[in-house]
Parts: C-alpha cells; structure tokens; sequence
C-alpha cells in the first residue's frame, strides 16, 4: 500500500511538471483567433488567403509567402516573383527591377501637308500629289508628279516622302541622299539638309559636301523620337518623355557673338571660347513639351502645362536680333483659346489656337484674318490653310498669294497618318 501512495504522487509531480502551473479560472483566458484575411480592396496591401500552414519565419517554411505558404514572393496571393499588386518593387534578393518610362507625350496629329519655304511654299494635295508655288526654276518642282505622303520646302530645295515612306529630295540646295532608302514617318528640313524620323523612333540628316550637316543625337531606349521640326541650321527633336534635344551647325549671326553676352543664360553656362549659337540652339532645361516648331534660328515648344516657351535668335524686322534661351512671348497667351500648335520661321512664331484662329508676334504681329486647320511660316510670311484645302499666305496680315503667280493651291486637310 505504501508502494502505491508513493508511485501515485510521483505520478501527479511529473504531471504538474510538465504541464506548468495549473490556471486558475480567473486567470484562463480563450485562444486568441488567427487574423482574418486583408481585403483585397485595402489600397496598397496584397490580399493573403486564410490558412492553417505554418506561419513566415516558423520551422520548416520554404521561402516566402503567397497565402500562408512559401513560393518566392507575393502578388495579391499568388507568386511570381516580384510583388505587382501595385507598382513593381525590390525582389527578395534586394534587386529592383528595371524601370520603364511611362510616355509623358503622344506623337502629335502632324498632318505633313503644309510646309513654307524660304522662296516657295508646298502642300499635298487633295490627290496625294505636290503642290508648290513660288520660285520654281530655284527648287526644281516642275514635272514632278508621283504620289506623297509628306513634303518639307527648305531654303533652295523640297523633299517629300513618297508612297513608300522614302525621301525623295531635289532643288538648288537639296541634300545628297546617298541611295539611303530608309522608310521615314516625319520629315524636316532647313538650309541644305534634312532630318527623318524613322519607324523606331531614331534619326537619321543627310546634308551636302559642301555643307555637312552633324549626326542627330541617339534617343534612350525608354523614350524615342515622335517629332522632328529644323530650322535653317538647326533641327530639334521631341522624345516620348517631353525631353527636346535640339542641334546644328552653329552657324547663322549668332556664330560671332560670345556666348557671354546671350541673354536669359544663367550664370556658370557659358564656356570659355564659347559662341552663342552653342548655347541658343539647346532647348531651356527642364523643358518638358508636347508640341515643337523650329524655323529660322529659333525654335518654340507648347510644354506639357501648356505654356509656349521660344530661345535662340529672333530678328524683329528693324535690325535688330535677339538672343536668348528664353524669347519674350506675349503675356495674354493663357488668356486665349487653347493651343493646338505652333510654327516658327524667320523673325516670326505663331500659335493655333482651338477653334482655327492664329495669333503671331516677331516681325508679324497683326492678327491674322479668319480660321486655318494648320500653319506653317515661311522666311517672311505666315501661310494658312483653311478647312475648305484653298492655301492663303500673309504678310503683316497682308494677303500675299501663295506665290508669285498668285494661283490658287488647294491642299489635303486630313491626316497623312500611315
């Protein structure tokens, strides 16, 4: 008996041993419950379904959780390996993934039908053939008669893309193409030169022998090229991302100012040695634009807050040239119907406004008569075209013809888009 009692307290100190301390009722409490699943309408947290498995972190998980279990990483419950419930973010291994650049700008709607000369004005017409008034003997248009997609007048010289989307040039200056039978989307060009906007979003110029012209700038591999605008010695280029980048000759009146004395520089730009037209030809930094025209040796841009924004060198007809990296622009702009586009050439830089009507300053400052679909200026006149196709051009809103003959060119109005 005495054997018994001794083995059965043995028995209950093991128990109370092993177990702890034996909880009072005041003090026994429930299991706390495992937290409900997230909602997967939470903003920012990725939905985890409910599970019995072991927790993150405890023995025997397998890397890292989709609902409870390991997989590799989460997205809203199931794994791929990055989280893409919202935007992508460092994976496990403390890697971020590359970062693509969501387009700021859309191609603009160019209808590259229009385009003013220094001594002739060209459009495409309603046929899909070219249409030119002014100095034909100069820019050789006469006998041309195949179908376009684009055309561009320069100084001495016109070049088209024909149906194929391959550049075609001619005239006294024109560009020596050298067999390239690259297929373009856009075409500009200026004094013995011509730039392209190909299918991928590069560039290609083609200038003369006697007058290079220097290679285009690369675009980066998350923003190419939409636009290409050129003025006499410069062109500009607009990226997906609003970025401009423009470049030349440096040639023109600024070539033999310093750069010292540029307006609107800021303080530490200008290099020693360095000429102005090293400095106006770039766009202002921090320019981000949708829209961009270039003409003469200036160059304009609508920005994405729908400001206009012009540099380089401005002649205003009475001898005297302006250059900056910020030209002066009329303070009642904000003021007006929304603009659309814009076009520069000259001593003058125009903007269309929603609803067709045209507002000028530089050499042209009086309004311009009546509504236009599109623009475009010439060396010393702003040519519109109306909604009816006919092509009128001005002249300190003096009607100028289109041409020294003065006959009637009627013009395609809708877009040339392939």
């Amino acid at each position: 008996m005495q054997r018994s009692w001794i083995v059965l307290v043995a028995l209950l100190c093991a128990c109370k041993g092993k177990g702890g301390e034996e909880a009072t009722p005041s003090q026994a409490v429930a299991a706390e419950p495992s937290p409900p699943p997230l909602s997967s309408s939470e903003p920012g947290v990725a939905p985890r379904a409910a599970t019995s498995g072991p927790e993150p972190g405890a023995e025997g998980e397998a890397g890292t959780e989709t609902g409870g279990t390991a997989t590799g990483t989460e997205t809203g419950g199931a794994a791929t390996g990055t989280e893409t419930g919202g935007a992508a973010t460092e994976t496990e291994t403390g890697e971020e993934p590359p970062i693509q650049a969501a387009p700021v700008v859309a191609a603009p709607v160019r209808r590259d039908s229009l385009s003013a000369g220094y001594i002739h004005r060209c459009c495409v017409t309603p046929e899909g053939r070219l249409g030119c008034r002014g100095s034909a003997k100069r820019v050789e248009l006469d006998g041309f008669d195949e179908a376009i997609e684009a055309v561009a007048a320069g100084l001495y010289g016109t070049c088209v893309l024909d149906a194929g989307g391959q550049l075609r040039c001619w005239g006294e200056e024109a560009p020596e193409l050298d067999g390239d039978r690259t297929r373009f989307t856009r075409i500009a060009m200026g004094d013995g030169f011509v730039c392209g906007l190909e299918l991928g979003g590069t560039l290609r110029c083609h200038g003369r022998a006697d007058n290079p012209f220097p290679r285009p700038p690369e675009p980066s591999a998350s923003a190419p090229f939409i636009d290409v605008v050129a003025g006499w010695d410069h062109a500009c280029a607009l990226a997906t991302d609003g970025d401009v980048q423009c470049f030349g000759r440096g040639e023109g009146e600024g070539a033999s100012l310093p750069c010292s004395q540029l307006e609107g520089v800021p303080e530490g730009v200008c290099k020693r040695g360095q000429w102005a037209s090293q400095v106006w030809t770039q766009a202002p930094f921090g320019l981000v634009a949708k829209r961009i025209a270039a003409g003469g040796e200036h160059s304009c841009a609508l920005s994405v807050d729908d400001e206009v924004v012009c540099w380089g060198a401005m002649g205003h007809g009475d001898g005297n040239t302006i250059y900056s990296s910020h030209l002066q622009v009329p303070e009642d702009l904000g003021t007006q119907p929304p603009i659309v586009d814009l076009a520069v050439g000259g001593g003058t830089s125009c903007v269309l406004h929603e609803g067709g009507a045209v507002t000028c300053w530089g050499q042209h400052e009086d309004a311009i008569p009546g509504t236009f679909v599109d623009i475009d200026c010439g060396a010393s006149e702003v040519c519109g075209l109306r909604a009816s196709g006919e092509l009128e051009c001005f002249a300190h809103s003096r009607f100028v013809g289109v041409g020294s003959d003065e006959r009637e060119l009627v013009c395609r109005t809708g877009e040339a888009g392939r």
